[in-house]
């Protein structure tokens, strides 16, 4: 039984929809008859699932449409080149905001 503050991990499987059946595309640690839930999530649910804590959210009275999205990859890769780690750049970004 798992207490109160334990959240279990979630499994990602990757599943193929093959003839009104979903098949999973790796061997699984299931039994034949086994019920599982499985949630469908889009491209962007997944991202935000796997990156976690490092996704920052955007206010509501930002716009997002003025960002400029080429200086901003113009300096990530600068960053690289430096040799700064992506989570020190986002670090780095992170202090300039507060």
């Amino acid at each position: 039984m798992l207490s109160p503050k334990t959240t279990p991990t979630p499994t990602i499987l990757r599943l193929v929809y093959e003839n009104g059946v979903f098949r999973p595309v790796q061997p699984v640690d299931y039994q034949d008859g086994q019920e599982i839930n499985v949630s469908v999530l889009s491209a962007r649910e997944q991202s935000r699932l796997l990156l976690g804590d490092l996704l920052e959210p955007i206010p509501e009275d930002s716009d997002v449409d003025a960002m400029d999205e080429q200086a901003m990859m113009a300096r990530l890769h600068a960053s690289f080149k430096e040799g700064t780690t992506l989570s020190d750049s986002v670090f780095e970004d992170r202090e300039e905001r507060v």
